[in-house]
């Protein structure tokens, strides 16, 4: 029997599960997004941050915490970034890909 479809919010043309994955290291982030089907991916930092915004009005269920991005580090594309909310600016820094950290998936829709 196939699995119910996860709950997602639409926000023009992003959809985006509405809720957090678990917490897992990139490469397994990455292979559980991208098997949830086609054009599931890992957001850009910008939808990231606005995942946060939305979480603030009480929308979608945001955990508090790093969470994956697809960005890549300038200096040294083997790390990537990852959402940092305790910093006031709300930036990414790298992480060596191993550590545990939330997952959200993302999806442009196209008309």
């Amino acid at each position: 029997m196939p699995k119910p479809p996860l709950p997602t919010v639409q926000i023009g043309n992003l959809e985006m599960l509405a809720h957090d994955l678990e917490q897992m290291p990139f490469g397994i982030a990455t292979l559980t997004v991208e098997g949830l089907g086609e054009g599931w991916r890992l957001p850009t930092l910008e939808e990231t941050r606005l995942f946060q915004a939305l979480a603030e009005l009480g929308v979608g269920r945001f955990r508090s915490g790093s969470h994956w991005t697809q960005l890549r580090n300038r200096t040294n594309p083997s790390f990537r970034a990852v959402w940092y909310p305790y910093n006031p600016e709300h930036t990414a820094y790298a992480d060596d890909q191993s550590s545990d950290v939330w997952t959200r998936a993302v999806r442009t829709i196209t008309p």
